[in-house]
């Protein structure tokens, strides 16, 4: 079943990322775009893909979402207000 994570950053940084439903680590490669392919063919490099930590979060208001964290775990009322300000929003379970 595909859901909706709400990758947290170590810097607090959010996104949204689109993947198959699993509980404790994921691996996340950046998706690709013509421009991208082309200029890390010139340098030679390719996108990192990054670990995170998943947890399902239940919010103040009894919402169930699918939350990772690449960094350390964030309490429950500051991974809400990430959820409440992050654009675009990830959809509950």
């Amino acid at each position: 079943m595909e859901v909706d994570f709400l990758l947290i950053e170590s810097n607090g940084e959010t996104s949204v990322y689109r993947g198959e439903f699993q509980i404790g680590r994921i691996l996340v490669v950046p998706k690709m775009t013509l421009m991208g392919m082309a200029q890390s063919k010139k340098r030679k490099s390719a996108p990192i893909a990054r670990s995170y930590d998943t947890v399902i979060h239940v919010s103040a208001d009894g919402q169930r979402y699918a939350v990772a964290f690449s960094g350390k775990t964030l309490s429950a009322l500051e991974t809400d207000e990430l959820i409440k300000r992050s654009v675009p929003k990830p959809l509950p379970l």
